[in-house]
């Protein structure tokens, strides 16, 4: 599964950063996505940001994300246990590269 969400960023990242707004703004359903289309993006967030990768792309991707769909996430129980999970590992994720970085400052 990580090859599959590997070539999912790779090829988002090679997209129009126009075309990739568009592409994030409408998988919500107020914009002719689904709720399934979140919780799958939510899930391919989810282990790109365990598979310590792209961690940049990632982040912009994950911004992006929650700018257009923000509001149908706050208003949909249903997926606070998938964000609350993303949050922590994001977290975790955020905390291991300040380490990484501050570990070469000191080298």
């Amino acid at each position: 599964q990580l090859k599959i969400i590997e070539k999912i960023v790779n090829y988002l990242d090679t997209l129009p950063l126009s075309t990739l707004d568009i592409e994030l703004q409408s998988l919500g359903p107020l914009e002719g996505g689904s709720h399934e289309l979140l919780e799958r993006f939510l899930d391919i967030l989810t282990e790109a940001v365990n598979s310590k990768h792209n961690f940049d792309v990632v982040q912009a991707y994950l911004n992006v994300f929650l700018k257009y769909n923000r509001q149908y996430l706050i208003d949909t129980p249903a997926l606070h246990d998938k964000l609350s999970y993303l949050r922590t590992i994001h977290c975790e994720s955020w905390n291991e590269l300040q380490h990484a970085i501050q570990q070469c400052l000191c080298v």
